[in-house]
């Protein structure tokens, strides 16, 4: 029987980290219900599986897959695997991705099935740091939240989306979500 990870419900995020057992695990996500998350998974070590609208996608350490709201339904890591996964709201995602024509490329990552395997090696680097600082500031509850969580956010669907183009121009600087990139971006 799958464990069910909990739904958003008035949170704007729902991340955790995927701690190595010794047998496989299984979470039922929210799929098609209202109020589901987007969702990126991370795998550091280990394999799985998950489960989609559309069918199903392997897992590979040190893969990283990004499901929009609603297309989500399992999760399945092998014994031994570890990685985190994040889920974040529609009124987070809007935040993260702005309302200007610049930020156009955002909005159509968001709403698609994207998968960042082995070859990006430091460019997805960017991307876990930033999902390991979502569920790090979950986790605290700290004040400031949302801008902190956006701002990794908007990281991470930049570097989906440039990983996407190979080869395509570069995001114009400058601009809205590019400012904020360089403002938030860690080290």
């Amino acid at each position: 029987m799958p464990t069910r990870l909990p739904t958003a419900g008035a949170r704007e995020v729902h991340a955790q980290r995927i701690a190595p057992t010794l047998h496989r695990q299984r979470w039922s996500l929210d799929g098609a219900q209202p109020g589901a998350l987007s969702r990126a998974i991370h795998l550091s070590s280990g394999r799985g599986v998950v489960s989609h609208a559309r069918g199903e996608t392997p897992l590979r350490a040190p893969d990283i897959v990004w499901l929009p709201a609603g297309s989500a339904r399992e999760v399945q890591i092998e014994a031994g695997s570890a990685g985190v996964t994040v889920g974040v709201s529609d009124t987070l995602l809007a935040m993260a991705m702005g309302e200007r024509d610049d930020e156009a490329p955002l909005r159509q990552v968001s709403a698609r099935m994207c998968v960042v395997t082995a070859p990006e090696g430091a460019l997805r680097e960017e991307i876990v740091r930033s999902l390991l600082a979502i569920e790090s500031e979950a986790r605290s509850g700290m004040g400031g939240l949302r801008p902190y969580l956006a701002a990794h956010l908007t990281i991470v669907l930049v570097w989906m989306w440039r990983l996407g183009q190979q080869g395509a121009p570069e995001l114009a600087r400058g601009g809205g979500w590019a400012h904020r990139l360089q403002r938030y971006r860690h080290r």
